[in-house]
């Protein structure tokens, strides 16, 4: 409950506490009225005039006050909830930022409670008026049992037969929100394949091929099984819920009838027996109030256990690194002995690989799919960390490192880079958001990466929007696109490592050939930090400036060496590159 309300109170802290306080007033106004009601009729057939009159204006403030600070607080409630599905939006970014390491992202519990939390945050808005109404209901029963108390003493037992129904709703919202969570999974690869099938940049392939009815076909495998065991849940939990308020019902009228037919033989006046009767009609609706908005409240509360829990994970692994990386790399990384396995695979992406990267050297990673290469990038910048071994930078373990602080001496270019649709100038200045708005900043990082034509290329240079989100944008090629993450990677100004995984594959061979020449001849000519330069292609000729060649398979590392080492040594990098330089003759 703290976490929620504070959650709540984060996006609006003022408006929070101005709408809770018009709430308490509303609900300590309201129940006044069966009281206020019996001191009307008293007084009239009592012929005490002052009683009346004060009644009457009493019940005026009461009704019009009551209903006055109702409606203003929903108006600054309501603006309240708005603002939480943006503020939980940013507090998951948040999070999820502080996961350092990529495949504590990727493991399966961390996602199957991060969908629910996404998938249903924008209930937070009803569910959270329906808590508030629920608490002010409360509040007023609490109330209403007073007055009558005052009357018949008895009465004091009406409020325990709300138990079973709440005690059920409790229960069923538990139950259904626990099939909710096993099927999380069904729902997040179901709306994936959805997804695909109305993902325009996969539109052409999906026509050419035909596979409407293949994804539709997959879509309903996961969909429909998901639907069954959720329908089921929810109808169990209808019965459930229908027969503890038939029992609510019963017991209840039954409660106020005997309390009523006392009322009457006794010597009560008619006042007294007009409270019970008005009294006892308000405590039932309000209860059934609380009973009927029980399941929203139990659901939210549900949501924010989830929450709770991607905040306690996050907490629990979180990087504690302190160490601070220097601004040069005086003798450069040294891998020993390290092995990583993914979470849940039987085998290791990498196994007990060694190697030494010296300080401004050119590093290139060749070898087949699945060799290993972009693993070993990823333990470089800390995405992922050693099962077992060490990587070492200048004599100190990447572990102990502020690994926030360590990235921001890294930069780079990924296979799977991000095709950020902003105006071309914000893409590319993203890699260094302290010079975004800087035209200059941006054009040097293109000339850096040799890739300068791009400004050329786009109708209004750097101020082009990109991608679909503009009115007006422009859909770029691929090879566009990958001059833009080139130039993203180049607007650090001398960072320690600069990795290329696979960069260049969506442009030709040459210019992919001029690009690696160019970064080769930047690392040896304009390197006063150090700056180690790792490479990552399947194309060899691109590669064979670098200084030190390392070639994995199944991730081992098979060979180590310049490229007149291991070609003079006839082995599985001179195979590979011959094999591959007979394929473009």
């Amino acid at each position: 409950m703290r976490l929620l309300f504070s959650t709540a109170a984060a996006g609006d802290p003022s408006g929070f506490r101005v709408g809770m306080a018009l709430l308490v007033v509303s609900a300590v106004l309201r129940p006044l009225f069966p009281l206020l009601f019996k001191v009307l009729v008293d007084g009239v057939l009592g012929h005490h005039v002052a009683s009346v009159v004060l009644a009457a204006v009493g019940l005026g403030l009461v009704t019009a006050g009551g209903t006055a600070a109702g409606s203003y607080s929903s108006l600054y409630l309501w603006n309240v909830w708005e603002r939480m599905t943006v503020t939980i939006d940013e507090q998951l970014v948040g999070m999820a930022s502080r996961l350092g390491r990529v495949d504590r992202v990727e493991r399966r519990e961390y996602l199957d409670h991060l969908t629910l939390v996404r998938t249903n945050r924008g209930r937070f808005q009803e569910s959270m008026m329906a808590l508030l109404f629920s608490l002010s209901l409360a509040l007023q029963v609490v109330i209403t049992v007073v007055i009558l108390a005052a009357i018949q003493p008895l009465l004091l037992l009406l409020p325990l037969f709300s138990a079973v129904p709440i005690l059920a709703s409790r229960w069923v919202e538990s139950y259904v929100h626990g099939v909710r969570r096993r099927t999380a999974h069904l729902f997040r690869v179901a709306n994936a394949f959805m997804m695909l099938a109305i993902d325009a940049a996969a539109a052409g392939e999906l026509r050419v091929l035909r596979l409407r009815d293949f994804l539709i076909q997959r879509h309903r495998a996961e969909w429909w099984p998901m639907v069954r065991r959720r329908s089921r849940a929810q109808m169990f939990a209808v019965a459930v819920s229908a027969a503890a308020m038939l029992l609510f019902t019963l017991g209840f009228g039954g409660a106020v009838l005997l309390i009523t037919v006392r009322s009457v033989r006794g010597s009560a006046t008619l006042g007294s027996v007009v409270l019970v009767l008005t009294a006892g009609q308000q405590l039932h609706n309000q209860i059934a109030g609380v009973i009927g908005t029980a399941p929203d409240l139990f659901r939210v509360l549900e949501l924010m256990r989830e929450y709770a829990w991607l905040a306690r994970y996050v907490d629990q692994n979180e990087d504690r690194g302190t160490l601070h990386a220097g601004q040069t790399l005086r003798h450069g990384i040294r891998l020993e002995q390290v092995s990583f396995r993914y979470p849940g695979s039987e085998d290791e992406a990498v196994h007990d690989v060694s190697l030494e990267l010296p300080a401004g050297s050119v590093v290139a990673l060749v070898g087949p799919n699945g060799a290993g290469k972009s693993t070993v990038v990823k333990l470089l910048c800390g995405l992922i960390g050693p099962t077992s071994g060490r990587i070492l930078v200048d004599g100190v373990d990447v572990a102990d490192f502020d690994l926030p602080g360590w990235r921001t001496e890294l930069s780079g270019a990924f296979q799977d880079f991000i095709r950020l649709e902003v105006v071309a100038r914000e893409s590319v200045g993203a890699g260094s958001v302290a010079q975004i708005e800087s035209p200059a900043a941006v054009r040097q990082a293109l000339r850096r990466a040799d890739v300068a034509e791009l400004e050329r290329e786009l109708p209004h240079g750097l101020e082009t929007p990109l991608g679909r989100a503009f009115l007006k944008g422009i859909d770029l090629s691929g090879g566009q696109w990958q001059k833009v993450a080139l130039g993203r990677a180049m607007m650090r100004d001398g960072p320690l490592v600069l990795v290329l995984d696979e960069p260049t594959y969506s442009l030709d061979v040459e210019s992919e050939r001029r690009v690696f020449e160019w970064f080769a001849r930047v690392a040896a000519t304009e390197n006063p930090i150090g700056t180690i330069t790792v490479i990552v292609s399947h194309r060899f000729s691109t590669v064979r400036t670098a200084s030190r060649i390392a070639v994995l398979d199944e991730g081992r590392l098979m060979e180590w060496g310049t490229h007149a080492e291991l070609m003079a040594a006839g082995g599985r990098y001179a195979t590979m590159y011959r094999t591959q330089a007979e394929g473009y003759r």
